[in-house]
């Protein structure tokens, strides 16, 4: 990890691989970036992979917080968004990261009526989520052809 500078780094190394067992930490610089970053390290290797972004939004999702309402609180695009919760997208900034976490502990303690989201949105939001949530069953069809007598 590299601060903005790339004046400040801290190294991390997992001694049985990336993600498990005990990891050492080394830290260059006159700033502790790991200090700064050791909760989001923490959430990257309880979810590992691109579940560690999207759970939170789908979660907002499933109590009815449309996507623009969060995009205008985290200063970003609908579509980043999207494509996180659609696990699209596997890296993010920091403070996105971060923004996201924070908005959900703010507004998963709320309602979305509270900030003025009105009910046909709020249900729509839901219904959307639920269906996300689904796993999708594909229908296979197989088609037998008779061969034709010839006459």
């Amino acid at each position: 990890m590299v601060d903005a500078t790339g004046a400040n780094r801290a190294y991390v190394h997992h001694e049985q691989g990336w993600g498990e067992g005990p990891f050492a930490v080394t830290v260059h610089g006159d700033r502790d970036v790991w200090a700064d970053t050791e909760d989001v390290h923490d959430r990257w290797v309880v979810r590992p992979g691109s579940q560690r972004f999207d759970s939170s939004l789908q979660e907002l999702a499933e109590r009815g917080w449309p996507t623009s309402f969060l995009a205008a609180q985290l200063e970003t695009t609908p579509h980043t968004l999207a494509a996180i919760r659609g696990r699209e997208r596997r890296r993010l900034a920091l403070a996105l990261d971060r923004g996201i976490h924070r908005l959900a502990a703010l507004l998963l303690a709320s309602e979305p009526a509270d900030h003025g989201i009105a009910e046909h949105r709020s249900r729509r939001t839901r219904l959307a989520a639920l269906q996300r949530a689904q796993p999708v069953q594909t229908v296979t069809t197989v088609v037998q052809r008779q061969p034709r007598p010839v006459l």
